[in-house]
């Protein structure tokens, strides 16, 4: 790995991140492999899965989204002359989900259970993951006119050759994951630009991430703008907070990634990554 910006990066609480110099921030939730030294018993510790009474969630890591993101910033900042900005958790999602909601954040105006962790000492670098989301959110607004981008990077259990993109959000207070239309967490790009930047035949992001080959072909999914999210989306809780759904947020992506596009295939999903983010960036 090109070690310049993750070099430069700080770490506190788990938790890598880098400030950078355009209004594009990656984030990765399920990549960290650390486990907290507060925290001494994994969620689950036979099982990969855990129902609870509103939500069905994983604890399995998302393999090398770690690199895949740092990659990522290394190869826009060769591309745009400046580095995006960077957050990623370095804690092991056993012991600690970051893209699930915790009652503690107050996000909501009803409080509801915490899934993000069940030892109390997980607050710590919950709370240090999307305090730096926020502040850089807060600080892409301040520094740059018009919209920043924020892409949520995760591992997909679907096809090795498949990305699926998501932008649709849900109604927080829907718990039983009853899906709805409505806002999207890309409305302010939509809304001063319209669709082109995303499906424009020859520039648009969308387009470009579906018309790049890979070994044994590639396929895309996008979740469609008037359609209900999909359920391997249904984690989707920092797109939700941190989108242009909300005033506050700025237009976020989730991306998920099938397995060999995060291994043997990791130099050609950066390139498609970068090149597609460039093409967003530009228009």
């Amino acid at each position: 790995m090109n070690p310049g910006i993750l070099k430069k990066a700080r770490t506190e609480n788990l938790v890598t991140f880098f400030r950078g110099d355009i209004p594009v921030l990656l984030t990765v939730p399920h990549g960290g492999r650390q486990k907290p030294g507060d925290i001494p018993k994994a969620r689950i510790e036979e099982k990969g899965y855990k129902t609870r009474s509103t939500e069905v969630f994983s604890t399995e890591t998302d393999e090398n989204t770690y690199e895949l993101a740092w990659k990522l910033a290394e190869r826009l900042k060769e591309k745009i002359g400046e580095p995006p900005y960077v957050v990623t958790a370095d804690f092991d999602r056993k012991y600690i989900d970051a893209d699930r909601n915790s009652n503690l954040l107050g996000l909501y105006e009803v409080p509801y259970e915490n899934h993000a962790y069940d030892d109390p000492a997980g607050q710590k670098f919950y709370e240090q993951y999307h305090d730096k989301i926020r502040e850089f959110v807060e600080d892409i607004k301040r520094r740059f006119p018009g919209d920043g981008l924020l892409f949520d990077i995760h591992g997909s259990v679907l096809k090795n050759n498949k990305i699926v993109v998501g932008m649709a959000t849900y109604d927080p207070i829907d718990f039983q994951r009853n899906f709805r239309r409505g806002h999207v967490s890309v409305d302010s790009l939509i809304a001063r630009y319209g669709l082109d930047p995303l499906y424009h035949p020859t520039s648009g992001f969308l387009t470009a991430l579906h018309g790049k080959p890979l070994p044994g072909g590639i396929q895309t999914e996008v979740v469609p703008l008037n359609r209900f999210e999909r359920v391997s989306l249904s984690g989707g809780f920092t797109v939700v907070t941190y989108g242009s759904n909300r005033l506050s947020g700025i237009n976020a992506f989730h991306l998920e990634c099938g397995q060999k596009l995060r291994s043997q295939w990791s130099n050609h999903t950066v390139e498609i990554f970068a090149e597609a983010i460039h093409i967003l960036y530009r228009n």
